[in-house]
């Protein structure tokens, strides 16, 4: 089976994630758990649409069944790793550009249109909470500033210490996922596991976006 799709909304997946920093990445099994048991398998026992063993884009070498016991999971994942490593070389120009290109375009986009900033105050109801949250954030390398001075922003005066994301930056598709109210679509069909991640609600921490760029001029000092 090759890409059985599944809900890959949440964030948080480790396949997902590299979305918002303009890397390519993706989710792979090998059989479950219970294949480990050594066992022949013939077509009969494929999923319907693979037992014709029609050549696919994604399905290039169809396997025609035999013994498959956990040394094969290994050596089929270990030849896929290989072969991404081998991808990856061979094309390295072109992916470090369109990496390049791709954060371009996010600075682009946000130095246009709001949220320009956010803004987390650093009077706090749980400060700690606040502190941790900026540091998840310059882990997933995101730049965030501190204000020197007060400032005005959404029409409220924030102390000096307030901490400042601006959205120019390439990783700023993340802080818009993690920091806008989530609302889930309305779907016939069940999420898959995680439905909710608002990470500033999670945590307990007041995160303002700002729709005008008054923050910048206090920022990046």
């Amino acid at each position: 089976m090759h890409r059985d799709p599944f809900d890959v909304w949440y964030p948080g997946y480790l396949d997902h994630i590299g979305n918002f920093r303009h890397s390519l990445s993706f989710f792979t099994e090998t059989a479950l758990y219970r294949y480990a048991t050594p066992h022949f398998y013939t077509t009969d026992e494929f999923p319907a649409a693979k037992r014709d063993l029609r050549t696919e884009v994604f399905y290039a070498s169809p396997w025609k069944g035999g013994w498959w016991r956990l040394g094969d999971a290994v050596r089929y994942m270990v030849e896929a790793s290989k072969s991404v490593l081998d991808t990856a070389a061979k094309y390295r120009e072109n992916l470090l550009y369109n990496r390049y290109l791709a954060g371009r375009d996010v600075i682009a986009k946000f130095a246009t249109e709001g949220p320009f900033a956010y803004v987390i105050p650093n009077a706090q109801h749980d400060a700690s909470s606040a502190a941790l949250l900026v540091e998840k954030l310059s882990l997933s390398g995101i730049e965030i500033s501190q204000a020197t001075k007060p400032f005005d922003a959404n029409g409220t005066t924030y102390p000096a210490g307030s901490w400042i994301v601006l959205m120019d930056q390439p990783y700023a598709g993340l802080v818009k996922d993690l920091f806008d109210i989530q609302k889930y679509p309305t779907l016939s069909q069940r999420p898959y596991d995680v439905t909710g991640w608002t990470l500033p609600l999670q945590m307990g921490v007041e995160a303002l976006p700002s729709p005008r760029q008054s923050p910048a001029k206090h920022a990046r000092i």
